[in-house]
């Protein structure tokens, strides 16, 4: 999902992106979240701005933020999870973005998507 904004008189294109991604599944938990922890951990040239375990819908996840220095600005919100179906765990990953230029709205939105993520099994 991808939103976008016109405000007269703000430089740039204010946007935000919802993104669901399925990992290959893993042969253990702690394989999916050894790669869940990787894509939430801030990488060069991001600042971690925050890092928790969460529940969603009875399944342990992972809450990690993380804002850009070089360029400046752009914000990634990351919701993880790992879920068991049969042999396999599957680590999903839920991600926000918002660029520099976003406004409160789009911002609000992304930060709405990602508290309202649940899951079925």
């Amino acid at each position: 999902m991808s939103r976008s904004d016109v405000v007269a008189g703000r430089f740039g294109n204010p946007n935000g992106t919802v993104a669901v991604t399925l990992l290959a599944a893993e042969r253990s938990v702690e394989g999916a979240w050894a790669r869940l922890d990787l894509l939430a951990r801030a990488d060069n040239g991001w600042e971690q701005d925050g890092y928790e375990r969460v529940n969603v819908c009875g399944h342990s996840g992972i809450r990690a933020a993380s804002t850009s220095t070089s360029p400046a600005g752009v914000r990634d919100d990351h919701l993880g999870v790992a879920i068991e179906v049969g042999e396999a765990v599957y680590p999903v990953m839920v991600t926000g973005r918002v660029n520099a230029a976003a406004t409160d709205a789009i911002r609000a939105d992304v930060t709405t998507i990602l508290d309202g993520v649940q899951l079925a099994v």
